[in-house]
């Protein structure tokens, strides 16, 4: 991706606060409103911007929040398939070394929290499936 200055300035500026007008935007970058439009649309094009999100707080949030560490090798598709089907899965993100996925949850409880983890667990081909509950979030950006 070829991005210069301005773009990298929307980014930041949008990652803060999504929710930034354009002509907040442009008056901070110091261009143009349809010309700011205009390098977001093609942000948006080239996948610099995939989207945009919120992000829960207070009481709104799942009160138990997991990640799962999973050891199944070339097993993603039949995961896949089983996450697809399980709300409480935030994110799914496949890595290198020890560990194959780590799955983000956000349950309603313990019990929920178990339930989930049993039927990824029960997908073939797991050999091992850790649990790390979530105590605090000092630093989170989407």
């Amino acid at each position: 991706m070829d991005l210069d200055d301005i773009d990298r300035s929307l980014i930041k500026l949008l990652r803060s606060n999504a929710r930034l007008p354009v002509a907040t935007l442009a008056r901070r970058v110091g261009l143009a409103r349809s010309t700011v439009q205009e390098r977001i649309d093609r942000l948006e094009r080239i996948g610099a911007i995939r989207g945009y999100t919120i992000l829960l707080g207070g009481g709104v949030s799942a009160p138990i929040q997991a990640f799962l560490f999973v050891q199944a090798p070339q097993r993603f598709p039949a995961i896949l398939e089983v996450l697809e089907g399980i709300p409480e899965v935030v994110a799914a993100t496949n890595l290198t070394g020890d560990i194959d996925m780590v799955i983000e949850i956000a349950a309603a409880s313990t019990e929920r929290l178990t339930e989930v983890r049993a039927k990824i667990a029960q997908v073939d081909g797991v050999h091992r499936l850790t649990t790390a509950l979530v105590m605090g979030r000092p630093v989170e950006r989407r």
